[in-house]
């Protein structure tokens, strides 16, 4: 088999590995609503944005899928302000429910992290 070949078989092999999880997360793209978070938007590609941050401009957010409707994923606004959160969509397709936490190295905000809960719009 040719250098080539292999190459390609990779690929191909890596796509559809990562097709459902993909498929996965864009079940949960679109706008969303949540305490703490303000608007969030979640695109296709797993990459998104939250209004509700300590400083100016949007906090960004990358999730992927861990399970069926189960996702896992970083948040952040600065240095200063970012952490981890785990989230599940509920069967209706419309609420997520999860907990977040932030980077032991955080020096804005609560440090304790807590629940979340994202209703879509």
């Amino acid at each position: 088999m040719t250098r080539r070949a292999l190459m390609v078989g990779l690929i191909v092999l890596v796509a559809a590995l990562a097709a459902p999880a993909l498929a996965q997360v864009a079940q949960i793209s679109g706008s969303w609503t949540g305490l703490d978070w303000g608007t969030i938007e979640l695109r296709a590609d797993g990459t998104g944005t939250y209004s509700s941050t300590y400083g100016p401009g949007a906090g960004r957010m990358a999730v992927r899928s861990i399970g069926p409707r189960r996702f896992a994923g970083t948040w952040g606004e600065s240095s200063q302000r970012h952490g981890t959160f785990t989230f599940e969509l509920a069967a209706d397709g419309r609420t997520i429910l999860g907990s977040w936490t932030p980077d032991p190295g955080c020096t804005i905000g609560t440090m304790t992290g807590g629940e979340l809960t994202w209703t879509r719009r």
